[in-house]
């Protein structure tokens, strides 16, 4: 990557990532069970 980015950016974006993925699954899991 040509761009600089800070270490602390990255962490917080992969917190995001992590975060968002984890309610997706969250809210995959009860679709299911409420079938």
């Amino acid at each position: 990557m040509a761009v600089e980015i800070p270490k602390e950016y990255g962490f917080v974006v992969l917190v995001l990532v992590l975060y968002s993925f984890f309610n997706f699954w969250m809210a995959f899991q009860v679709g299911m069970a409420r079938k």
